[in-house]
């Protein structure tokens, strides 16, 4: 299900990329910004798991029982895809307003 999900989202990219040039820099500031917010997500969501759990002995927190086990889990099913779909979401916005702002300005 979620590859089908993926498969569509990227075709819709791509055919709204094909459209224009003032769509592909939309798109491209989209795709910008929820890699990067992806990336933070995952980042944060793999490490603070670790802090969190006591496997990173920051602060001297005793270890968890649990493990280091569900650092991986939370960056990589939760926060780095949550981290992605709020990015673009964002960044597409964010260069619709930009294009929009720069068409009024001319």
């Amino acid at each position: 299900m979620t590859a089908f999900i993926l498969t569509l989202l990227a075709l819709a990219i791509l055919g709204y990329r094909a459209r224009g040039e003032r769509q592909r820099r939309v798109v491209d500031r989209g795709l910008r910004v929820g890699l990067t917010l992806a990336v933070i997500g995952f980042v944060v969501g793999f490490f603070g798991a670790w802090i969190v759990s006591g496997v990173l002995d920051i602060g001297g927190a005793p270890p968890s029982p649990t493990g280091a086990g569900f650092g991986l889990l939370a960056g990589v099913v939760f926060v780095g895809p949550a981290g992605a779909a709020i990015g673009f979401a964002l960044g597409f916005l964010w260069g619709a307003a930009r294009e929009w702002w720069r068409q009024s300005a001319i």
